[in-house]
């Protein structure tokens, strides 16, 4: 992933630390292998449209706390591709108890409204 959408993330911050390819390949890859967040990359035709991030876990309720998209991207465009992802995600992992995802939310920080 370029460091463009992580840069641009980071004006939406009062602190940022500037990832490297090392910091990223522990960070997303090695770190809390069994129960970290996932980031996913918004992809349209091979071009990188954003990225995203959710937990690992589920009870009822899936939700992504951050979300960026680079320049010119629209947020309706892509908000409902997020959505069924998350409850896909979430449905699978409460299968197991014959449940389903009964609500997705967003917990974006400051300067990411746009909806």
């Amino acid at each position: 992933m370029n460091g463009g959408i992580h840069l641009q993330a980071a004006k939406h911050n009062l602190v940022s630390f500037p990832y490297n390819k090392r910091y990223w390949q522990m960070f997303v890859f090695d770190y809390f292998e069994d129960n970290r967040d996932q980031y996913r990359v918004i992809e349209r035709n091979g071009d990188r449209l954003g990225v995203f991030v959710h937990n690992t876990f589920c009870d009822g309720i899936m939700g992504t706390y951050m979300m960026d998209l680079t320049e010119g991207v629209s947020w309706m465009e892509v908000v409902p591709y997020v959505n069924g992802y998350l409850i896909d995600y979430g449905d699978r992992l409460l299968a197991d108890q014959g449940r389903e995802v009964g609500a997705v939310t967003y917990s974006l920080r400051e300067g990411q409204s746009g909806l």
